[in-house]
């Protein structure tokens, strides 16, 4: 009886295994004038196969997320950054590492990533990452792989127009004057 049911829930995974893929998710704010792109893996091929793994070894099935934890944001100039995914614990250190190199920062904000992270991450390098969860305050320590990084990549770019702002859309490094309450508009002091 433990076969037939880790069977099935083999058989119910590999549909969801064979699109496990990240994906561009463009978007456009006309009010605020930006535009930006996320990548995101709704279903992680790698811990889809993880999950298999502990079933065959637990020999009953059971419910283990398989999305990813992590998000990536691709700026206009075709720089990218990495958040979790997840509610994070205020003011705790969030750890990422890609290809032997680490990086870390405020776990509520986007971590800048380098040219080095981006390459490996194009290649679907094994990611590992630690966070501290809200409102346990526990220490989480994961890994993935982002499978199909380098297209949903490209799928940003050309979003962009290869990294070319669109003048209805400036950079988001460039912040328009505040005006309204409590602002002075240009010009008035």
């Amino acid at each position: 009886m433990k076969l037939f049911f880790a069977a099935l829930a083999l058989l119910t995974m590999a549909p969801q295994i064979a699109n496990a893929s990240s994906e561009a998710r463009p978007r456009t704010a006309p009010a605020k004038g930006t535009r930006e792109c996320l990548i995101a893996q709704v279903q992680s091929e790698f811990l889809s196969a993880k999950h298999e793994d502990d079933v065959r070894r637990a020999g009953v099935p059971f419910y283990a997320k398989t999305m990813s934890y992590l998000k990536f944001r691709v700026l206009p100039s075709g720089a990218i950054t990495v958040s979790i995914a997840e509610d994070t614990y205020p003011g705790s250190t969030f750890y990422f590492m890609v290809a032997g190199k680490r990086y870390s920062g405020q776990s509520q904000y986007q971590l800048p990533l380098d040219g080095n992270a981006l390459a490996a991450l194009k290649q679907d390098k094994l990611i590992d990452f630690t966070y501290t969860t809200w409102p346990h305050r526990n220490e989480v320590s994961r890994q993935d792989i982002f499978s199909g990084f380098a297209k949903a990549y490209d799928e940003c770019r050309a979003f962009f127009g290869n990294g070319q702002s669109k003048s209805s859309y400036p950079d988001e490094s460039v912040q328009p004057p505040l005006v309204g309450a409590g602002a002075s508009e240009p010009g008035h002091a």
